[in-house]
């Protein structure tokens, strides 16, 4: 099941949000770790834009329940954005990555990484962090208050400007072809796969074995789907959604498929439904570990009884045989306390003893 967005899903779904600069921003939530901006549109209303680090960025037609203590990120987030208009939404170098410009009388700048782990970072107009979601340090780059911005290493590769010597230079060294595009030009698997499916190329060639015409078809099947208007899908496994593409892949042949209007209206339907399922499963998974509990406490109550049982009933057993022998009993203990009191403690437990 897909979780998070590839560099092409967010090309594709920037793409949309640009419909959004002008919006105003109403208010700031976090639940969960997502951040919900609400947007008020003078032509659309309200639009919620939800941001998830390392996970998602789209509008939304869900209704989120705002918590009753907010959150110190939102506080802060409302502090700086709110009243402000969009004024940009953009993708830098094709990473997954999404960066919207507010107006004010200082500009900031929301980052949201969504790779990894994640992050959202507010920047003033320098780039200068005013906060992170999470505070964090590489050896390339430190996230945290009061330090410039920078991105993570990327693949510096300008795809929409590419050229054939470009792309062989690229591939070469990678372990084959799929891989090659996949991680040397970071697209990804499921896109490398699917040009190598549209320019009928054997993913498994390695880059040395490729022909010129080879080249050639990889290269105008990677710019055909960078410059394609988009056709969003959602691929099910019966009633269970594991995949969505903005476009309909060929490596999806055969599958059951959903269309959608927008692609941000495929993303909002995809995460809402992984997310009521991973609630399900939650639960479900809950329910299993308290059964688990009180099945285990029920063993060890059963086990007790067996314990307790078969006390009482040796103490039971003993008691009868009292009840059954109680003169001879009676018999000897007025003996044994005759012998006490004439001839002391010690002659009575030896009379006792040996009888």
């Amino acid at each position: 099941m897909k979780l998070s967005m590839s560099s092409l899903d967010i090309m594709v779904c920037v793409r949309e949000l640009k419909n959004a600069i002008g919006n105003r921003v109403e208010n700031v939530y976090e639940i969960d770790g997502t951040v919900i901006l609400r947007l008020h549109s003078q032509e659309k209303g309200r639009q919620d834009l939800v941001i998830e680090p390392g996970c998602r960025i789209h509008l939304t037609s869900r209704v989120y329940q705002a918590p009753k203590q907010p959150t110190s990120f939102a506080m802060l987030l409302r502090k700086h954005l709110e009243n402000a208009k969009i004024l940009d939404i953009s993708q830098p170098d094709f990473e997954r990555i999404v960066e919207i410009r507010f107006s004010g009388e200082v500009e900031k700048i929301l980052v949201a990484e969504l790779f990894g782990e994640g992050n959202i970072i507010l920047c003033d107009s320098q780039r200068t962090i005013i906060q992170p979601y999470r505070i964090a340090a590489w050896k390339h780059r430190s996230l945290q208050a009061g330090l410039i911005y920078h991105y993570p290493p990327g693949t510096n590769v300008d795809l929409f400007g590419l050229d054939i010597e470009g792309l062989k230079t690229k591939l070469a060294g990678a372990q084959d072809t799929v891989r090659g595009l996949a991680i040397n030009l970071g697209l990804g698997g499921p896109l490398a796969e699917e040009i190598c499916a549209r320019a009928a190329v054997a993913k498994g060639l390695k880059p040395s074995e490729l022909s010129e015409k080879d080249l050639e078809s990889i290269l105008k099947s990677l710019k055909e789907i960078l410059s394609a208007e988009p056709a969003p899908f959602i691929v099910y496994e019966g009633e269970r959604p594991v995949d969505f593409t903005p476009f309909e892949f060929k490596t999806h042949l055969g599958r059951k498929l959903r269309r959608f209007d927008s692609f941000n209206e495929a993303l909002d339907e995809y995460f809402s439904t992984v997310a009521v399922m991973a609630a399900s499963e939650r639960r479900r998974k809950d329910y299993e570990k308290k059964v688990e509990s009180l099945l285990k406490r029920q063993l060890e109550q059963q086990q007790r009884f067996g314990s307790l049982y078969k006390k009482s009933s040796e103490a039971k057993r003993k008691a009868d045989l009292i009840a059954i022998h109680h003169s001879q009993i009676d018999e000897a203990r007025r003996t044994l306390d005759q012998l006490r009191r004439s001839k002391g403690w010690k002659v009575a437990l030896e009379t006792f003893q040996k009888a």
